[in-house]
């Protein structure tokens, strides 16, 4: 296992643990499971952004929703330091989602939503950076595979 890694998405910038070989590897990503985004995904992105969402196939990390301590992605820490601040003063709540690798994710968009990534790229770089993750509610989501 590599260290604490921040999982972000829309509302939440979670502490995860995930071996750096899964959060590498490609040919990982194609036999993992996957969810498909079933309804406007919660968040503090705008409304559009979190719609363009709906609908896409991402592959997962873990295979069921689990829970993580986390706080908005624009509002929230954005360095690892920043994140153990927020830790200490009891800044994170608790958040259950699915994990999905954030760059990944980006890149699936680009291609429904060019608009839309970008305005990831824009506003939240820090949030889909290599080994960054996002966390999506299990309410907006199915697992298909």
């Amino acid at each position: 296992m590599s260290g604490p890694t921040l999982c972000c998405y829309g509302p939440v910038i979670t502490i995860v643990r995930v071996p750096t070989s899964s959060l590498l590897a490609a040919e990982h990503v194609k036999r993992m499971a996957s969810i498909r985004i079933t309804s406007t995904p919660p968040g503090e992105a705008p409304v559009s952004i979190r719609e363009a969402w709906v609908g896409l196939e991402l592959p997962l990390l873990r295979d069921k929703p689990l829970r993580y301590l986390g706080s908005g992605v624009l509002t929230g820490p954005r360095s690892f330091v920043a994140m153990l601040v927020h830790l200490v003063t009891f800044r994170l709540t608790l958040h259950t989602g699915y994990v999905v690798p954030a760059l990944t994710a980006v890149e699936i968009l680009e291609k429904g939503n060019p608009a839309a990534a970008r305005w990831w790229r824009e506003n939240a770089p820090h949030a889909i950076r290599r080994g960054r993750l996002f966390l999506f509610s299990p309410e907006c989501c199915e697992r298909v595979a």
